[in-house]
């Protein structure tokens, strides 16, 4: 067993291995698995083929920087996506305030939950705003 051990290891040495790429590759091919037990597609079915042989290539590949470089673009997407989440489950479960867009700037604006006419001025683009809260 330990020979086993040491010539998986000697194997591996130099390769990339796993990253969060790969974990993301990984759940999207379970849900994809998943989707098409139920779709029964020839093209999940090929997505499903592709998505596990790009993944063994990235996992056993030897070029480390190229595989760091997509690892990082996919944590920058991942970090935008979470965040954006983040927000929005924040602003839902916010019920004493009420959220509107900046026609101007396109800013978000937060105003307190009370019914009528609110007057405000942006802060970035200093325009003043009349908001209707109902």
């Amino acid at each position: 067993m330990d020979k086993l051990k040491f010539k998986l290891a000697m194997f591996m040495q130099g390769r990339y291995g796993q990253d969060d790429l790969y974990k993301g590759c990984l759940i999207l091919y379970l849900i994809l698995l998943a989707l098409n037990i139920f779709l029964n597609s020839r093209i999940i079915s090929s997505l499903l083929v592709l998505l596990v042989v790009w993944t063994f290539f990235r996992f056993f590949s030897k070029n480390i920087a190229a595989r760091q470089r997509e690892n990082a673009k996919y944590l920058i997407l991942k970090n935008q996506v979470k965040n954006k989440y983040g927000v929005l489950k924040k602003r839902f479960s916010d019920k004493e305030h009420v959220y509107r867009t900046c026609p101007e700037c396109h800013a978000t604006l937060r105003f307190p939950r009370k019914k009528g006419v609110h007057d405000a001025v942006c802060p970035k683009c200093h325009k003043a705003i009349k908001v209707k809260v109902r």
